[in-house]
């Protein structure tokens, strides 16, 4: 990579290490400061000149301050006649928000993404999106790169008598996801389907007992302990949640910061993270080398499939 430089943001700086030390390389000096009333400054101490930039900026619980300094990055960048601009954004800010729920909605996505090319972007890399047609957003090439394989693999590696598990959607639209991950893992799926007219109690189901109290960008959710005799045995999930979960271990990805452990419930342990830097290490040495309101609301559940005494294994 001797014409590239690798620049990282302040959502995740674990990931950009991670990439850093993978590729053999540093990251350029960047000084970040953000003033009194809440505008952020960015100073790259290093020519990009003639350079082929990676920025590495991922959403967090700060998305609207993540962003905005990613756009300034870009700028930055821009403003120092660098070659090309490639955004590594492991998770899309605002993505939910790729098409219109009610009138008078905003396509936050899009805009996003227009943001993004007036910034001076040349090119975006992403993980799993929650809509892939959302690439028709993007004036630039959009690479959209899938975790399945690394979940796949930590499944095999980690999970006990995983050949008897059942993979689990939460909700419906996450169908195609979990039957793909089914399909890789030769395993039956489940779906749960979330009733949200009904009153908010607890009823139960031929899976579990328990109610999910979820935000809509899945800032918190707090899953209550199910009970042994409804049969089920572990729950490990491959969808990175802010908030506490109360089982005895989960699996996050790398694409957004961990939540710190001291907030997790006392039951609750982190599992090591399944590492995703080869994908986009893999990615940014292919692209290089070819010189290319949020309320939370009680949910009841119910479960479609036959899971009882199986190990079930939770996909977004």
């Amino acid at each position: 990579m001797k014409s590239a430089t690798l620049i990282g943001g302040s959502s995740h700086p674990d990931l950009v290490a991670l990439i850093a030390s993978r590729l053999g390389v540093t990251p350029a000096p960047v000084s970040l400061k953000r003033f009194a009333n809440g505008e952020t400054s960015v100073v790259i101490h290093q020519s990009v000149r003639d350079q082929d930039v990676f920025i590495i900026q991922s959403g967090s619980k700060t998305v609207n301050d993540s962003l905005m300094e990613l756009l300034i990055l870009i700028s930055a960048c821009k403003g120092g006649s660098a070659r090309r601009i490639t955004a590594v954004m492991p998770y899309f800010p605002y993505s939910k928000q790729s098409k219109m729920k009610k009138y008078r909605d905003a396509i936050t996505a899009r805009m996003v993404a227009n943001l993004l090319s007036v910034a001076g972007v040349d090119h975006v890399i992403t993980m799993d999106l929650h809509a892939s047609q959302m690439q028709g957003f993007f004036t630039r090439p959009v690479d959209n790169l899938y975790a399945e394989p690394n979940i796949a693999e930590w499944i095999r590696h980690n999970v006990e008598d995983w050949e008897n598990a059942v993979v689990v959607s939460k909700k419906p639209g996450g169908a195609k996801r979990v039957t793909s991950l089914a399909d890789t893992l030769n395993l039956d799926f489940a779906l749960i389907n979330t009733d949200k007219q009904r009153s908010s109690h607890l009823q139960h189901s031929t899976f579990m007992e328990e109610s999910f109290m979820e935000e809509s960008q899945m800032e918190e959710l707090t899953i209550a302990a199910p009970q042994s005799h409804m049969g089920r045995r572990r729950v490990h999930t491959s969808r990175f949640i802010f908030g506490h979960v109360v089982d005895e271990e989960f699996e996050v990805d790398s694409s957004r910061p961990e939540t710190p452990r001291s907030e997790c419930l006392p039951s609750g342990t982190m599992t090591p993270i399944p590492d995703e830097t080869p994908i986009y290490d893999d990615d940014e040495e292919e692209e290089l080398n070819a010189a290319s309101a949020s309320i939370c609301t009680e949910r009841m559940i119910t479960l479609v499939g036959d899971v009882n005494g199986k190990n079930c294994s939770f996909a977004r």
